[in-house]
């Protein structure tokens, strides 16, 4: 009996080592497997790291790619309105061609031919520079003085530095709203028509023009130097048939800056004396 219970303890002691062994082993391989397991999460983390960044290179390549896509169409639409406008200016230029002739809208002289047969055109010459003859214009600068009493179509006696003997009538035009330029002084351009024959009538000519701002016909009137102003009325000296000088009141009407209007106290063939003043030495 005694036996029995000694390898019954022996046993015992043998499958207690066993479990210890086995116990030890799984430790070990649970060990072995955490420690391979670190390995292996640092390989996912470096993937996803590497995805990221590839899908972040492929945003951008597709981002870089529609933006030259839209530059491309934004091109193309430019050129293909380049393309239409120079279709309608050349249908445009066909059009006023017709036959081979080019008619003015108005008649007029030719004063300049810009090509010969065989010149490519260009935007910046002109085919021909032509002139209307019978529309011949002057331009007068106006101080703004008096600038405020013209108006269009008032009618303007023209004597050119060419023709002294001669006077040509005319009407304004266009009067400039935009101050002349190159002048001290503030002053206007206004336009002046020449009327009636102006052949001999060049270009560049110059003159002196008068704009007639008041006309009245059928007065009395006498030199603007016969007027004596004393104070607030007006005089003349006349000189009667007898030889008598008479110093007369008179009224004043309309000047011309030359002579004046006498709407009383004159009658028409009255002789009236200008004084003048004789100096010497």
């Amino acid at each position: 009996m005694a036996e029995q219970n000694v390898e019954t303890k022996l046993d015992s002691g043998k499958q207690k080592k066993k479990e210890n062994a086995v116990e030890r082993s799984v430790e070990n391989i649970r060990t072995d497997s955490a420690e391979e397991a670190l390995p292996y999460e640092l390989v996912i983390v470096e993937a996803e790291k590497k995805y990221k960044e590839a899908m972040l290179s492929y945003e951008n390549a597709d981002s870089q790619y529609s933006a030259d896509v839209t530059g491309v169409d934004v091109s193309v639409d430019t050129a293909q309105d380049t393309l239409t406008d120079a279709k309608e200016a050349l249908s445009e230029f066909e059009i006023f061609v017709g036959d081979g002739t080019i008619y003015s809208d108005y008649d007029g002289t030719i004063m300049s031919v810009g090509y010969e047969a065989g010149d490519d055109l260009s935007t910046s010459t002109s085919i021909v520079t032509f002139a209307d003859t019978d529309a011949v214009t002057m331009t007068v600068s106006v101080s703004e003085e008096d600038i405020s009493e013209i108006a269009i179509g008032d009618e303007v006696m023209i004597e050119l530095n060419a023709y002294e003997d001669q006077t040509f009538s005319g009407e304004v035009e266009s009067i400039d709203t935009s101050v002349s330029s190159g002048s001290s002084t503030v002053s206007y351009n206004v336009t002046v028509k020449i009327n009636g024959d102006v052949d001999g009538i060049y270009t560049d000519m110059t003159g002196n023009v008068t704009i007639i701002e008041k006309q009245v016909a059928d007065v009395v009137y006498v030199s603007n130097k016969a007027i004596i102003n004393e104070g607030t009325a007006s005089y003349v000296k006349v000189k009667d048939s007898d030889g008598t000088i008479e110093k007369k009141e008179v009224t004043t009407g309309f000047s011309d800056g030359v002579n004046v209007e006498i709407t009383e106290g004159l009658s028409e063939g009255e002789t009236v004396l200008i004084e003048s003043q004789v100096t010497g030495e």
